[in-house]
């Protein structure tokens, strides 16, 4: 048990001995403007950084690989991209290449969760509240009205259609969860991914991978790697399995002799990719091209977040509206009877 504590505040511990993101931004200015990794760690120093720097200083003093040193302190987010880019960059754009990303993605989620986390919660909220109204509350004031010989069915019929239609949606909740639960585990994943790429080729999910794909694509192009090295490190992108399956099938369909334009419209990803891939090949301006594309993508999601949220605050405040008339109608029924003495 002693043991297993220890354990635990290690582990805990070095979850804390990494190097902040505004660090290692530091340390790619200095890298970029000439400095040497020692000279740039030594200017990046800090209290908070001390005692990291003079493990990664010892590191390289016993001749350890500077990939090797620095990706033991680097956030697991930034570390993932960055062992993979370290093989065909050089540190500083490796580095650069993987906080953009990370940047980029952390931007992404909480566009998300702002657009959509308070109407989710509201209307989660408001499905168990009202869950709770009509199986405990309702039917006792039901209940109450039948001493003053109120016709109560249609409340009671409000109330089974409520209970139902609440459960109902509840329940549809709950299986899409399961199903999506079901599709993102590593040995459906891919093969969930080629049958909705095939049944719906602009859907959702087929737009995320392809904004991913487009994303790697082009800090590849910005740091002038070929295709081939490009495809090589995205097929080795663990994190990000349908990225890397993609990389994988673009790969065999070039070696298969097809150039990239032919090779593009057979992989899975979204249309539209492929008509700016192949826009930005007879212009020449991938890079251009790419970037309107994720500009493209980030407006299109900022829509669809709102209309989502506008529709999911639309259903909560029905539900509530559809609640609050009930609770009147029940409030209301003695005063009927006393106007009918």
């Amino acid at each position: 048990m002693a043991n297993m504590k220890s354990f635990k505040k290690k582990k805990l511990k070095n979850i804390f001995k990494k190097l902040s993101e505004e660090d290692l931004e530091a340390l790619v200015s200095l890298l970029k403007n000439g400095f040497s990794i020692n000279d740039a760690l030594n200017l990046v120093v800090d209290e908070k950084n001390k005692k990291i720097i003079n493990k990664i200083y010892r590191d390289l003093e016993k001749g350890k690989h500077i990939r090797d040193t620095l990706s033991k302190y680097l956030p697991i987010k930034v570390k993932d991209y960055f062992m993979n880019f370290i093989l065909i960059m050089p540190l500083e754009n490796a580095l650069d290449s993987s906080l953009r990303i990370v940047k980029e993605e952390d931007a992404q989620q909480k566009r998300l969760w702002k657009g959509i986390g308070y109407p989710l919660i509201m209307l989660v909220v408001t499905l168990v509240g009202i869950m709770l109204f009509t199986t405990y509350i309702l039917p006792s004031l039901i209940n109450l009205l039948d001493g003053f010989s109120s016709d109560n069915d249609f409340l009671v019929k409000v109330n089974i259609g409520l209970s139902m239609s609440v459960s109902g949606l509840l329940g549809i909740s709950l299986l899409i969860l399961s199903v999506g639960w079901w599709m993102m585990l590593p040995r459906n994943i891919v093969s969930s991914y080629k049958l909705i790429a095939r049944l719906n080729p602009n859907s959702i999910f087929v737009q995320g991978v392809s904004i991913d794909f487009a994303r790697f694509f082009l800090v590849c192009l910005e740091n002038g790697i070929n295709t081939k090295d490009m495809l090589r490190v995205l097929k080795n992108m663990h994190n990000k399995v349908l990225v890397s399956y993609v990389a994988y099938q673009l790969d065999a369909l070039l070696s298969n002799g097809d150039d990239f334009k032919d090779a593009i419209k057979n992989c899975y990803v979204e249309k539209k990719l492929i008509r700016f891939v192949m826009i930005a090949m007879q212009a020449s301006n991938c890079q251009s091209m790419l970037k309107g594309y994720l500009e493209m993508c980030r407006v299109r999601k900022e829509r669809a977040i709102k209309r989502t949220s506008y529709i999911i605050q639309i259903i909560s405040y029905s539900l509530i509206g559809i609640v609050l008339i009930m609770v009147y109608s029940v409030l209301m029924a003695p005063l009927k009877v006393l106007e009918s003495l």
